[in-house]
């Protein structure tokens, strides 16, 4: 086989597929697809967090069906953390102080877009 950086177009369309991967599939990952949309329901939250060692502020987005469920979703992360994925908490360094729904501001790239 050619090196890929000096194949021409018509070499390129000849190569169908791809190769099997030799990774072995991992069982923990099974229904991840699954777990993915579930956690990416509700409405979307902008979460004000505050680190709890050195006082930093900032912002995360996070969905849920109400702010404490957004919450909740940040502290645990996807997978969790610990023996069991639904025991553990990812972020106990931080501390949500509040939440909102997110609200677009469309002024914002209108005028990027028109100037």
């Amino acid at each position: 086989m050619k090196d890929i950086d000096n194949m021409s177009l018509e070499d390129m369309d000849k190569l169908k597929g791809t190769p099997k991967s030799n990774v072995p599939f991992d069982p923990a990952w099974k229904g991840s697809a699954k777990r993915w949309q579930a956690y990416r329901t509700g409405d979307l939250y902008v979460l004000q967090v505050v680190n709890r060692t050195t006082g930093h502020k900032f912002q995360v987005h996070q969905y849920g069906k109400n702010a404490w469920q957004a919450a909740l979703r940040y502290y645990r992360g996807f997978q969790g953390h610990g023996r069991q994925k639904r025991d553990g908490w990812v972020w106990i360094c931080t501390k949500v102080v509040s939440a909102s729904l997110y609200q677009p501001d469309t002024t914002k790239h209108s005028k990027v877009l028109t100037a």
